[in-house]
């Protein structure tokens, strides 16, 4: 710092800054090249009063703090893709196997023999079987004393083999199922179906693989976890790849299971085009069914009455306190 005094060509160092002491604003001074502490206070030194010259200088502009960087966001795959893929890929194979699952309904009506008439005790044996399996699924519709007495009954009978086709077969090995003709009926029906259902689709997988393998057809409009990759890029090896892309064979399998209210409105609730109600039906067979080949009908019988003493035991009626129940949703 230098100091400038009243008399030209005065010129001396200044103690430190911090000896100063302020004064009124009401002296001014100026210096060539420079001026002096202006504003509302005035700074001179101690021992003469003499202002202080503080150079010319231009503060520098304050600068914004840093922002924050910017989250990272995922950034969508985009493949470029032959419009023609559409009508070549997705559509051909979408109408091949709407049109095969409308053949398979017709050929498999045709290929199934007529059902035999079956004869009065078997017919008895199982509605009497159903009855005892209706009863225990639905015992807490009826009064207690109503269900023992429905309930006594049944195991009575059940365990004396009242309800048997042929009471003198209990004890003995099952046949064999070669040699009823009931069952060898349901054994090539069942035979006949499963081959209308695997022919065509060992063909329609054959041809997707010889001339669609490898094709990346449509892109699905909703995201999905990493899980879903091998059930929709199946024969597409690419481990980067959107999990949303699907590929043609994969579209065949999407086609395969998800075609059913297609062929419910074609061809109504009973047809034989949906895959899912066919195995169903297989593992879970209907009534006419209940006693297939090699199955003993004594020992279902008798694991039915034992299910119904249980049943008998965790039995509740549903209107038990219905008066009391009624009154206390009505506020009183």
């Amino acid at each position: 710092l230098s100091v400038v005094g009243k008399t030209p060509g005065l010129h001396r160092e200044l103690p430190p800054p911090h000896v100063n002491r302020q004064c009124g604003p009401s002296r001014r001074a100026k210096a060539a090249g420079g001026r002096y502490l202006d504003g509302q206070t005035e700074t001179h030194d101690d021992a003469d009063g003499l202002p202080l010259y503080i150079p010319h200088t231009t503060p520098a502009p304050l600068r914004a703090p840093p922002s924050p960087p910017a989250m990272a966001q995922p950034q969508s795959q985009m493949i470029l893709r032959d419009p023609a893929l559409f009508y070549w890929i997705l559509s051909p194979i979408t109408v091949v196997m709407v049109l095969t699952g409308v053949l398979r309904h017709y050929a498999t009506i045709l290929l199934q023999s007529t059902p035999k008439k079956q004869e009065l005790m078997a017919l008895r044996e199982q509605r009497n079987l159903l009855h005892g399996i209706n009863l225990r699924n639905h015992s807490h519709q009826i009064p207690l004393t109503s269900f023992t007495t429905r309930k006594n009954y049944l195991v009575n009978a059940y365990t004396s083999g009242a309800f048997l086709k042929d009471p003198d077969s209990v004890g003995k090995p099952p046949g064999n199922p070669m040699s009823d003709p009931g069952g060898m009926d349901q054994m090539m029906n069942m035979v006949k179906g499963n081959m209308a259902m695997i022919v065509p689709q060992t063909l329609i997988m054959g041809w997707i693989n010889a001339f669609f393998s490898g094709f990346v057809i449509l892109k699905l409009p909703f995201p999905l976890t990493i899980r879903f990759k091998s059930m929709l890029q199946s024969g597409v090896a690419t481990r980067d790849l959107d999990v949303r892309w699907v590929s043609s064979l994969s579209w065949y399998f999407l086609n395969l299971f998800g075609l059913r209210p297609v062929f419910t409105y074609i061809l109504g609730n009973d047809n034989a085009a949906d895959q899912m109600a066919q195995q169903m039906q297989q593992i879970n067979p209907p009534a006419a069914n209940m006693f297939g080949p090699g199955q003993d009908p004594n020992k279902m019988f008798l694991a039915e009455a034992e299910n119904l003493e249980v049943a008998a035991g965790l039995h509740e009626y549903v209107l038990n306190g219905i008066e009391d129940r009624v009154l206390k949703d009505a506020g009183f």
